[in-house]
């Protein structure tokens, strides 16, 4: 299923690129026997069946990576899934240090702050949301 949902998301690129005139070219991975697509998809299920017997945490990266990088340019998901689970825990961290705090949460639209008399903007991004029970996250 994996396999499945990584060839999936590589032929939806493909062809949303190719649909807006954008296709082929040398940056278009290669779909024939051997090419890119065939080397990334043999990586990513080498990486997730590790010789060393499959680890739930390792398998977690693995398929939370694999989501992550099929969320390019739509990254609501993606820091979601992020925020939820912790995986991928191997994130490049920002390029400037400190980087701040990780945001648990979002501002409310502010249509829903104007016209609700009874709602108020959050003061911060830091406030855990009433179902998160992570403990300061990510460590």
């Amino acid at each position: 299923l994996l396999e499945d949902a990584v060839r999936e998301s590589i032929s939806h690129v493909i062809g949303y690129s190719e649909s807006i005139g954008q296709g082929g070219g040398a940056l278009q991975p290669s779909d024939t026997v051997g090419g890119h697509i065939d080397q990334y998809v043999n990586a990513v299920l080498a990486a997730y069946d590790a010789p060393d017997g499959p680890h739930f945490v390792d398998q977690m990266d693995v398929i939370q990576r694999a989501y992550w990088v099929s969320q390019f340019g739509g990254g609501t998901d993606a820091y979601n899934a992020y925020r939820r689970t912790g995986y991928p825990s191997n994130m490049q961290s920002t390029r400037e240090l400190p980087a701040g705090d990780f945001p648990r949460t979002n501002w409310y639209p502010p249509d829903y702050v104007t016209l609700n008399g009874n709602a108020t903007q959050k003061a911060d991004l830091n406030g855990q949301v009433f179902w998160d029970t992570n403990g300061s996250f990510p460590e």
